[in-house]
């Protein structure tokens, strides 16, 4: 078969530069065919754009479209970055607010339980504390009234009572423990001197 030499557009390199602009280098192929199989296949150095003839006018019907399509891509991905960043913006607001809502709740919560236990303490006051009496201040006064004798008197007649009166782990009495009420009322004390004696 007929040794045929084939030659062909094989690359086109585009560049833009700075302000849009563009500059181009072509390349081609040269292929030497003996029949249906490439004997020799050898490619060009490349050559600006404007060397080339008709090159020039292709790239330059296609170019602007080339320009376009890049041009809508770089909008569409900046409309799209400034829907992430408004839609970000919207979260980050929203989080906040949360983050805020969630404080105020557990503030409230926090009065909640304060106001309860304020009301449990009313509901539920502590009981007094019963005043004691250093039984030797309880002696001192008795005696001060000149009821030594009677109280000397309750000892004797009372071994029980004395031993409890002079136990050294207890060395005060409540003032209105009923055993030292009686006691006094029983070697005469008025209601006054009583509570003269048993006064905290």
């Amino acid at each position: 078969m007929a040794i045929a030499t084939e030659r062909r557009p094989y690359e086109l390199l585009v560049r833009f530069g700075p302000g849009g602009k563009w500059a181009a280098h072509y390349i081609e192929v040269e292929e030497v065919w003996d029949g249906d199989v490439v004997q020799v296949s050898r490619t060009s150095e490349p050559k600006p754009i404007v060397d080339v003839e008709g090159v020039a006018g292709v790239v330059g019907q296609i170019l602007p479209e080339l320009v376009g399509e890049r041009d809508a891509a770089a909008a569409m991905a900046a409309e799209r970055a400034s829907e992430i960043e408004a839609l970000t913006a919207a979260l980050e607001e929203k989080s906040a607010a949360l983050t805020q809502r969630e404080a105020n709740l557990e503030a409230q919560a926090e009065q909640v339980r304060t106001l309860q236990a304020q009301l449990d303490a009313l509901r539920n006051p502590p009981a007094p504390a019963r005043p004691t009496l250093p039984k030797s201040a309880v002696m001192a006064r008795v005696f001060g009234l000149g009821k030594q004798p009677e109280v000397e008197a309750l000892f004797e007649a009372n071994f029980e009572l004395q031993s409890k009166w002079f136990s050294p782990d207890w060395p005060s009495v409540y003032a209105d423990d009923p055993g030292l009420l009686n006691s006094l009322a029983a070697i005469g004390c008025t209601d006054a001197e009583i509570a003269l004696i048993t006064a905290a």
